[in-house]
This record gives structure tokens, sequence and C-alpha cells, in this order.
């Protein structure tokens, strides 16, 4: 078994999504692991896909046919079998009313314990009742062995305060 990432972006319309996997389905691959969304009026695709090396060639062979059919822009690229960190699991969330750079700092924090960020999701929504912008973060994280997370709940807990964060943190 092979793997290909399939990353595909275009203006989102009903459909795309089932005429894409038809042309995969068409060339014998496997959707191992995808990732959609709707992006301002754009729709991204990111897709992990299994299969023989003559079935991954083939849809290869029909990427610039996706192109102008699906009127997507789509990049194939080979890739290795999935390789799991070792380390625990954990769930990290955040709320806060939304300001520039969290994103940024957050991840400089889990850079420094080496932490590995397997999926990761944000997006900012109107609080409730005051439409105040509100960013919110989902991801999957593992944090190695040798991390000391006594100090990464600290210096979690030192953004926290900075930045008007929640952040939730608990394992999987």
């Amino acid at each position: 078994m092979e793997y290909i990432v399939l990353s595909a972006m275009g203006e989102d319309r009903i459909g795309l999504v089932e005429e894409l996997t038809e042309r995969i389905g068409r060339c014998n691959c496997n959707i191992e692991d995808s990732r959609m969304a709707l992006l301002g009026d754009e729709f991204s695709i990111i897709m992990l896909l299994a299969g023989e090396r003559d079935q991954l060639d083939a849809l290869k062979g029909i990427a610039d046919e996706l192109e102008t059919d699906l009127k997507l822009s789509v990049r194939l690229r080979d890739t290795r079998p999935p390789v799991h960190q070792k380390g625990q699991s954990y769930l990290l969330e955040t709320v806060s009313p939304d300001s520039r750079g969290l994103v940024h700092q957050l991840t400089s924090v889990l850079k420094k314990f080496d932490v590995n960020i397997e999926d990761f999701v944000t997006e900012v929504t109107p609080a409730p009742w005051t439409g105040t912008p509100m960013f919110h973060m989902r991801g999957t994280i593992v944090v190695p062995p040798a991390a000391d997370m006594r100090e990464l709940r600290e210096a979690l807990f030192r953004l926290e305060g900075e930045k008007e964060l929640d952040i939730f943190l608990k394992p999987r």
C-alpha cells in the first residue's frame, strides 16, 4: 500500500465533494483521512489517499481533468504511511475574545515543549448576546514522554492570563 495527499481548493458549490470522490473511486483509491472546510467562499479539501502505485498514478494522471472539470486547484503529493508520535494524546481547547497572534502565541508554547499538533481547527464566531468576535480553537496534541507536564501547564496558564484565554487540556 502506498499513500498520496490530495489538496484542493475552489469556489464552493453543492456536489463538489461528490464529484471529487467519484473520480477518486474510479481510480480505486481509498480515502483514509480527510478534512474539508468552507473558508470564505472557497471550499478547501485535504485527503490522505491509499492505493497501489498504479492506482495513485492513475489519479495523478487525471489531475488536470480535476482542475478543469471541477474548477479546483489540485495538488497531489506522495507521502509515507501515517506515523503516530510517542507520548500522551490530549484534547486542547481554547475560547477567548479574538485578537491577532493567538494561534502563533499558543503554538509557540507548544513548540517549546516539543508538542506535536495532530489536528487543529480554529474559528471566530460572534458571542451570543454581545456579538463580540470570539476565538475558538480545538485540537489534538501529543506531549512527548520527556516533556514536563507541570511546566507545560504553567506556561499555558501564563498565556491564559496574558491573553484572556480559557484553555482546556485533558487526556484522550
